[in-house]
């Protein structure tokens, strides 16, 4: 571990391992988005594309559920459907 790692967000930090940890407990899908474009490491890209797909399914499910209809893109699971 680096004396910056104690400073700077898990997401950013020198150990993959510890990347691939705060993925898999993150829900934020924009920095899900951030971390597959631009992060180093195939194995934590790989990681924040399942969480990132895993969240965006369950979005999808939940709208299904809540509202009976599809979720169209640009809406978020709060908006009933148009």
């Amino acid at each position: 571990m680096k004396l910056r790692d104690l400073f700077v967000p898990k997401y950013v930090h020198s150990d993959p391992n510890v990347r691939i940890k705060f993925i898999n407990k993150t829900d934020d899908t924009v920095l899900l988005k951030s971390i597959i474009e631009n992060d180093q490491d195939e194995s934590v890209i790989q990681a924040a594309r399942e969480r990132l797909q895993a969240l965006t399914g369950l979005t999808f499910r939940l709208r299904q559920r809540i509202f009976g209809c599809v979720m169209q893109p640009g809406l978020d699971i709060s908006s009933p459907c148009d």
